[in-house]
């Protein structure tokens, strides 16, 4: 078994990848003994240190900007190789597919597909439910396709006014 476990840091979600920038040039130029950071795509906002102790981990990402602090505790190793399994199933989304939120503040509500970013792997989406366009942008794992196909295509897009 290694001498080294798994840490736990909360950053503001999306600035992952600057932290993790900062932190190596720190981690380099000061030698503290931490082996790899890892940002897993699946869980925004957090970084995985891999470190022989807490409080060098506590040290060498403290005042870096848009670090909020390093949670108490060690990670086991089974739950990080959870994390950085890649999903073999990834529904694929195209504009005017109709979808079902599955997850999240929008459970249940039902829209249509007006873009798709595949390699961010979100959609904008506009919902049926509501009374005026309501565009959001959602995360794919938070979605299902619609069984019901028959309402394909956004409701003001369908409307047809006779003048």
């Amino acid at each position: 078994m290694t001498d080294t476990r798994f840490y736990a840091v909360k950053v503001t979600s999306g600035q992952e990848e600057n932290v993790m920038g900062v932190a190596s040039l720190r981690i380099r130029a000061q030698g503290f003994p931490i082996k790899s950071l890892l940002a897993p795509p699946r869980l925004r906002g957090t970084i995985i240190v891999e470190a022989t102790d807490f409080g060098a981990v506590n040290m060498a990402l403290s005042g870096i900007r848009h670090v909020k602090r390093v949670l108490y505790g060690a990670i086991e190793e089974d739950e990080i190789s959870n994390l950085i399994t890649v999903e073999k199933k990834v529904e694929e989304f195209n504009a005017g597919d109709a979808v079902e939120v599955v997850s999240g503040p929008f459970k249940d509500m039902k829209g249509t597909v007006v873009r798709a970013e595949k390699d961010k792997q979100e959609v904008l989406i506009e919902f049926l439910e509501a009374s005026f366009p309501l565009p959001v942008t959602i995360t794919t794992d938070m979605l299902r396709k619609s069984k019901d196909q028959n309402r394909r295509g956004s409701r003001w897009q369908s409307r047809q006014y006779g003048l």
